[in-house]
């Protein structure tokens, strides 16, 4: 029984590393991966290397591993706000009079191609 415990969390640990190879073939600097509930998309975000660089993301699917969403954006952040909802603060350099950083949140739905 121990051994195929072991044999599932090996499937898993290769599964999640083929995807992870899927993504750095779009993002070579990855800094975070995070799936959304299901399990059905990977974001992945590149590392930030600079305080005020564009930070490029993409959504790919786990089962075709390929990209739904890819994306730029200045200091703020991007993670997943339900299972097919991306959350995107996007800060621009100088905020307008009478704005503050939540004026600056976008909610992007993941619109999947046929048969994916």
């Amino acid at each position: 029984m121990l051994a195929l415990l072991l044999s599932g969390c090996k499937t898993s640990k290769s599964d999640t590393s083929t995807i992870e190879r899927a993504a750095q073939h779009y993002i070579s600097n990855i800094g975070t991966t995070t799936y959304n509930s299901d399990k059905t998309y990977l974001l992945v975000v590149e590392e930030r290397s600079a305080e005020n660089e564009l930070i490029k993301f993409v959504v790919l699917t786990v089962s075709s591993q390929k990209i739904v969403l890819e994306k730029q954006f200045r200091p703020g952040h991007v993670k997943w706000f339900d299972n097919t909802t991306i959350e995107l603060l996007d800060i621009p350099g100088m905020i307008e009079e009478n704005k503050n950083s939540q004026d600056y949140i976008r909610y992007i739905p993941i619109i999947s191609q046929p048969n994916e």
